[in-house]
This record gives structure tokens, sequence and C-alpha cells, in this order.
């Protein structure tokens, strides 16, 4: 899934912000990353929606940098795979905050 994710916000949206706003990396990557936590607003948490909207900004600034999702990907696996194993598996409800 986090694979699937990051091609589509820091490779397809991406390239569409740039042809939109510009190359402008500033706009481009706070823009990714608002979309990119607009995604998540189903969990229904305040919280994780600021935090998904501030792993959204890191992951875009690294995909800036280096134009290669590979780091975004892992990064978001290593995020999102403890997330799905404690809240989709029956563990602790406590993510739902807010």
């Amino acid at each position: 899934m986090s694979v699937f994710q990051e091609l589509v916000w820091r490779g397809f949206a991406f390239l569409m912000l740039e042809k939109i706003i510009g190359c402008r990396e500033r706009a481009v990557i706070l823009c990714s990353a608002s979309l990119f936590a607009f995604s998540h607003i189903y969990f229904r948490s305040v919280l994780i929606v600021a935090g998904t909207w501030l792993l959204g900004w890191l992951w875009g600034k690294n995909y800036w940098k280096f134009r290669s999702i590979s780091g975004p990907v892992v990064a978001h696996y290593l995020v999102g795979f403890p997330f799905i194993l404690f809240n989709y598996m029956g563990g602790n409800q406590s993510w739902s905050l807010f």
C-alpha cells in the first residue's frame, strides 16, 4: 500500500502540481502534503491527519531533493506497518485520538 500511495502523492501529484503551480519547491511540497493528509481523513483523527501532513511534508522534501520515491516508500512502510498491526489486527485502539 505504501508503494502505491507514494507513487500517487510523491510521483503523480508532484508532476501535476509542478505543471499547475510551476517549479516552486515550497508550494508544491505544501500542496502535496495537504492532499496527502486529506486523503487520510477517513481515520477521523485530528492528530493522525496532522501527523500525516507533517510526514507528507518531510517525505515531499526528500522527494524534491533526490527525485526518488525509494526513501519515502521505505519510511511510509516503517510508519504504516506498525499502525496497521496495532489498529486493525485487534490491538490497542489508542491511535484514534480526538
